[in-house]
């Protein structure tokens, strides 16, 4: 039987048969693109599922960048860094008319990007999140090989609305099971007459099709009496539901006004994205009223341009490979929580083990863990360098001072950039570095190592090769040219570009959540948080709206009252008697707190400190799953939870679920919409941990100070810089830990700065 006969006689069969033709020819993919391509155009084969247009996709884009890479004068291009810029025609030399151009067949990317924007709007809202990140990687990573092809086709261009698509496709890939989940939620919420107080609806055996008609007709009336309802509540779940529904639609026109422009002006937003396939990050920075900076950072930049020699940090004769780094970061963490309790001795009581563990063991204990927070300290270092390299001011808060200083460094850039390229080329065209980009290399400062500085010239001289002008690396002395940059930022190495005032909220997608990018060295003393999704932060931002302000000042901040309205939950499962001897009477004397020491709490009383109290404070094992389900905290508060501290051992951990989000207990309090959730990434000890969670809440401004002795002088003067939000005392607070990384570093803040009302 003919494909065509299959197609009449029996269509179910053929879309199967279809669909087994092009897992095969994705099979032969890596084999012999060509002879792929030719397989599907034989028999046929068309794509109809946006699965089957992902396949049929990446065979394609495959076989053009195998194309691309036999070319000598284009294989550098997917090893080299870059960014998404608006194209500027006027700067190109010319159109390259020559072989090169008439090989490459640029109307193959448009029918990729064609197949890829149709597959996306079948995938949004019921395909499994993989595919639809996918299918938003590629369409990214296609406009970065058109932005250094801006020489070979005066048809490609790279303006604000493709920027703008990209960014926005690059978010919607995060969270993906969490917007639906949470829009299920909202519209249950709505429904729900125990939680809106509303007159309980006559519940009828009828078909799902003509329920969720009468559900939309039901949600309409809310949306049409909206300015007219009192209740706070029931008008946040109204604008949450109105803003998910509008997010099925894929409309990038908006992107900017609805998820960039309301980002609070003291913010700085970072998405950070690992694309598996062509083994590279995307970062992106969001600010207010700011064109998106989108970077691509392919992890071999430094094989391709032979600066490993300068990673003094490295211990081989290879690059710092991503799944390398996250397995070493795995295995420190193993033998952390393996470590952590002295298993040996789990079944100890205090007593026991003070008089059965030697002081021999006791230090061998110590040292171990010595060891692995220097080991940990050591990974993240390289990392940085590694992966991020001199692309790290992007991490950075956007400079707002310093006009006339930044402009001149830019003009120095430009200046040293033009040196090099008129050594080879005194014809080439003048070109404008984008103000932003130079801003993240301000960063560096006069101390960066060789590499980084080298990762900023390669990525400048790539720029210019975009534009069809031609450089022979070989012809350059970049030992030379390193020197010459690191004269350049020592001119400016006294610029305080450091506000403490600044927030950065990271969005790091599921390959890279595990990573405790917070304590990077250029984030390890900057107060920042991170969120799964930009659509989450975007409701977190609409919390702070939604509040009432009493002053100017307080606008952009989401205040709580922390002195008055208090629910703290200490020792539940009676085994940590140190955290509660430490605690208990500094909470007890708190008149207006109310809490539970020492006993299990029910699931009802753990809802009432969530629903009617500002924080909730958990010390226990876990995040206190064992006392209240996740559905519960998801499901049975009318609009948001209260700002969350969980600080138990992998109280913050998600578990990876292969082609699906991540998964973990934290989930359910950020779905709850909790303004801010802290938590560990991973397994702490209780004394170490309590040290930190004193310092947090004695910054805070919740628990007076206690006079205990602190050896650290450098936490001492950095009093001096407080503010008060608990992204900033977080900061303060990591420094109080013996093991500054180990314990320090696991924990995290998940969503926005908060405030306390008394010391706001």
């Amino acid at each position: 039987m003919s494909i065509n006969d299959m197609a009449n006689d029996c269509y179910p069969l053929f879309i199967y048969n279809n669909h087994i033709l092009l897992q095969q020819a994705l099979i032969y993919k890596n084999i012999n693109t060509q002879e792929t391509i030719n397989r599907i155009n034989i028999k046929n084969i068309k794509p109809f599922t946006a699965e089957e247009y992902l396949i049929y996709t990446s065979i394609i884009l495959s076989d053009f960048i195998h194309k691309l890479t036999l070319n000598p004068h284009m294989d550098y291009i997917f090893e080299s860094a870059s960014s998404l810029l608006i194209s500027h025609i006027n700067w190109l030399s010319s159109i390259i008319d020559n072989d090169d151009a008439n090989n490459i067949n640029i109307s193959q990317l448009s029918l990729i990007e064609k197949y890829l924007t149709k597959a996306l709007s079948l995938s949004y809202n019921k395909d499994i999140p993989e595919i639809f990140r996918k299918l938003s990687l590629n369409i990214l990573y296609i406009n970065i090989i058109k932005s250094f092809l801006l020489s070979y086709n005066s048809s490609l261009i790279i303006n604000q609305q493709i920027i703008n698509k990209c960014a926005f496709l690059l978010e919607l890939s995060k969270g993906l099971t969490y917007r639906r989940e949470l829009f299920e939620i909202i519209n249950n919420k709505l429904l729900n007459p125990d939680l809106l107080k509303k007159k309980e609806k006559t519940h009828r055996v009828i078909w799902p099709n003509q329920k969720l008609s009468d559900d939309e007709i039901i949600i309409k009336q809310y949306q049409k009496n909206f300015e007219k309802e009192n209740d706070e509540d029931l008008r946040l779940n109204i604008i949450l539901y109105d803003k998910y529904a509008k997010e099925e639609v894929l409309n990038y026109d908006f992107f900017q006004e609805n998820y960039i422009n309301i980002i609070p002006n003291c913010w700085t937003v970072c998405s950070i994205t690992f694309d598996v396939e062509h083994y590279c990050f995307y970062i992106c920075k969001y600010h207010k009223n700011m064109s998106p900076i989108i970077f691509h950072i392919p992890i071999k930049r430094h094989i391709s341009h032979k600066k490993l020699s300068s990673l003094s940090l490295s211990t081989s004769n290879s690059y710092f490979e991503f799944d390398k780094g996250i397995n070493y970061l795995k295995n420190i963490l193993y033998k952390e929580n393996n470590n952590s309790e002295m298993t040996q001795y789990s079944n100890y009581t205090e007593d026991e083990k003070l008089n059965n563990i030697s002081s021999e063991e006791k230090a061998n204990w110590w040292n171990e863990r010595i060891d692995l927070d220097r080991h940990l300290e050591e990974t993240l270092i390289k990392m940085e360098v590694s992966w991020i390299g001199g692309f790290k001011g992007i991490l950075c808060p956007i400079i707002k001072n310093y006009q006339k200083e930044r402009q001149m460094f830019k003009q120095d850039l430009e200046k040293f950039i033009e040196n090099i390229i008129f050594k080879q080329d005194e014809n080439a065209n003048f070109i404008e570095f984008d103000q932003n980009i130079c801003d993240c290399f301000l960063y560096l400062k006069d101390d960066a190592l060789d590499c980084e500085l080298e990762d900023v010239i390669y990525y400048l001289l790539d720029y210019y090769q975009s534009y069809g002008i031609k450089i022979d690396y070989t012809r350059i002395d970049i030992d030379m040219q390193t020197r010459i940059l690191r004269k350049i930022l020592q001119k400016y190495k006294k610029l305080k570009l450091y506000d403490f005032d600044e927030h950065i909220i990271l969005i790091p997608d599921k390959q890279t959540e595990i990573i405790p990018w917070e304590n990077l060295p250029i984030l390890h003393d900057r107060p920042t948080s991170r969120i799964l999704s930009l659509s989450l932060l975007r409701d977190r931002i609409l919390f702070i709206k939604n509040q009432d302000h009493h002053s100017p000042n307080s606008i952009d901040k989401y205040i709580i009252d922390a002195n008055h309205s208090t629910y703290y939950i200490l020792n539940p499962g009676g085994d940590l008697m140190n955290t509660q001897n430490k605690f208990q009477d500094q909470f007890e004397n708190k008149t207006h707190w109310i809490g539970i020491s020492g006993k299990e709490p029910t699931e009802e009383e753990y809802l009432n400190g969530l629903k009617n109290y500002q924080l909730l404070m958990y010390f226990g094992h876990g995040g206190g799953e064992c006392y209240i389900k996740g559905r519960t905290i998801r499901n049975n508060i009318k609009s948001k939870c209260a700002v969350t501290l969980l600080m138990g051992c992998s109280s913050g951990l998600l578990k990876t679920s292969g082609d699906y989000d991540p998964t973990g207990n934290s989930i359910n309090y950020i779905l709850g919409q909790s303004p801010a959730l802290t938590a560990n990434l991973w397994d702490v000890t209780d004394r170490d941990i309590d040290r930190l969670t004193q310092g947090l809440l004695e910054e805070w401004g919740i628990i007076t100070e206690k006079n205990e002795e602190n050896d650290s002088l450098y936490y001492k003067l950095d009093l001096l810089f407080n503010d008060d939000n608990d992204n900033n005392t977080l900061v303060l607070a990591r420094r109080r830990c013996k093991l500054k990384y180990l314990i320090g570093a696991a924990t995290v803040i998940y969503g926005i700065p908060v405030y306390n009302k008394i010391r706001s």
